[in-house]
Parts: structure tokens; C-alpha cells; sequence
């Protein structure tokens, strides 16, 4: 989170036509690579939910991931996201549909991509493939405990679903109950923009001394 944000936030948070009061009592600003003013295994669960997809180097989204088993407890729980290429491929459709006149564009979406520097309304990012992404989250220890794709069935639909609503509001519950639902369905998880894996912090006592640091230790169902 920038400065900016933080500082928007908290005056929303604090105003009074805010209808948000955060029970914190403070915030802390810190890179995500580096969170040394956190104890280490002292949370029982935490959110991973921005950095690693606007980290283009890889030994940084490692060192966020390592940051993360760091300060959460043995057997503690966290959501790790990232940004799927395979669903963004087919949100660009409607999202960016200029792009697709580059067909070398389009096949690169099948694999790994990185943006340095800033693109048009985001900035600079780093896309990759369910596969790819649980790999690389156990590589640092972490047990994969299941993954989902946000958006479930709905992944992108994001322009037709806006206008249903417009016309028909009332069926907005039911497309984000049947957008949770079905968000861990293998035929939609991993065809939607945000890949979210759920993962578990072994303990000592699971880890195998000797084993490849990069070693898969992941049991995704």
C-alpha cells in the first residue's frame, strides 16, 4: 500500500460520511519484502493480497513469500494472490480488445509476462499460470491448501455482469453466491483473473531436512 493510499484511506476511514471503523488502532507502512518491525510466528493468519503481482522479479516475490512464513505462527493460514494470465487473457476481451490485434500478444498470455515500468491505468506487473504460482509458493516451504479462482464462474464477465445488474439489481446476491461457489470448480479456477491459493505455514516438525530449497511441497486438491 503507497502512502497515498494509507493517508486516503485513513481520511475516508475517519470521516464523517465513512461508514467503515477499522478496529486497528494504528497502521504500519513496511515493504512486504522486508517486515522486520513484525515479530516472527506471531500471526495466526494474514493476506497476501497485492504485493506479488507488482513484483516483476522473482527473488522479490520470493523474499515476500519468505517474509510471510516468517511472521506467521506453525500451522498458521494465509491467501496468497496473483494475477492469472489464462484469465486475463479472457477478460481482456471485453477489458483491452485493441491489444488483441498483436497475436504475439495474445500467446504470450499462455505463459508468464511482465510489465516494467507503468501501463495504461496500472502499474507495472507481473502475470503467471496457476501452475507456475503454486510452484513458486511452495518452493519457500509454505503447504498449498487448496486455490481459487475470485471471480468463479463469472471470470471474465465483468462488462455483461455490470449491465445485468444495471437492469436487474435484484440478481446481484445470487451471481456473487454462484460466483463463491464456484470459484474452487477445477473448470473455473483456473481461468479467472485473480488466483488465489490458500496455504498453510508448516512447522519445523514438517519439513524434510536436506530437501531442495525449491523443492514442491504442495498438496493442492
Amino acid at each position: 500500500m503507497s502512502r497515498c493510499v494509507a493517508s486516503s484511506s485513513r481520511a475516508r476511514c475517519g470521516s464523517s460520511r465513512g461508514t467503515f471503523r477499522p478496529k486497528a488502532s494504528s497502521l504500519l507502512h513496511c515493504d512486504a519484502c522486508n517486515l522486520t518491525n513484525l515479530p516472527s510466528a506471531y500471526f495466526d493468519a494474514a493476506l497476501l493480497l497485492g504485493p506479488l503481482y507488482h513484483l516483476v522479479d522473482r527473488s522479490q516475490r520470493l523474499n515476500a513469500l519468505r517474509e510471510l512464513s516468517r511472521v506467521l505462527k506453525p500451522g498458521g493460514g494465509a491467501v496468497v494472490a496473483y494475477l492469472n494470465s489464462w484469465g486475463i487473457l479472457r477478460c481482456g476481451i471485453a477489458d483491452f480488445p485493441e491489444r488483441y490485434a498483436d497475436l504475439n500478444f495474445l500467446l504470450s498470455l499462455l505463459g508468464e509476462k511482465v510489465f516494467r515500468g507503468s501501463l495504461k491505468g496500472f502499474t507495472e506487473s507481473y502475470w503467471t499460470t496457476p501452475e507456475v504460482a503454486l510452484r513458486e509458493v511452495a518452493s519457500v516451504g509454505f503447504e498449498v491448501v487448496s486455490y481459487a479462482g475470485a471471480e468463479g464462474f463469472a471470470g471474465g464477465m465483468r462488462p455483461i455482469i455490470g449491465r445485468i445488474v444495471a437492469e436487474r439489481p435484484s440478481v446481484l446476491s445470487n451471481l456473487e453466491r454462484m460466483a463463491a461457489e464456484t470459484c474452487e470448480l477445477l473448470q473455473y479456477r483456473d481461468a479467472t483473473e485473480h488466483l488465489h491459493i490458500v496455504v498453510r505455514n508448516q512447522s519445523p516438525s514438517d519439513t524434510q531436512p536436506g530437501a531442495p530449497a525449491d523443492a514442491p511441497k504442495a498438496a493442492c486438491r
